[in-house]
């Protein structure tokens, strides 16, 4: 059984991949992770990064990717999956 992160802006798609996680049935524990109002990720320490973090990028992928390299160095082994729901072509 894996630990994951989900790293996301948006509770709705948040509730859809954890509840797709849990269904796996390959997962323990689910942690959702959401940018500070300053747009900062609480991730400190490498205790904090679990084995697979999922990045569920909205219209400014920047500071996804920011948190990307960040929990890549704190856990060099972590698995990091990025996805979206946005269409990068369709216009806001």
């Amino acid at each position: 059984m894996i630990k994951a992160a989900i790293a996301t802006t948006n509770p709705a798609s948040a509730a859809q991949l954890r509840a797709s996680l849990q269904q796996s049935g390959l997962v323990e524990s689910v942690v959702e992770w959401n940018p500070s109002p300053k747009g900062e990720w609480n991730v400190r320490a490498k205790e904090d990064v679990p084995e697979v973090v999922i990045l569920d990028v909205d219209r400014d992928p920047s500071a996804f990717f920011l948190l990307s390299l960040h929990v890549r160095r704190l856990r060099p082994t972590v698995n990091v999956i990025a996805t979206s729901a946005h269409d990068p072509c369709e216009k806001p």
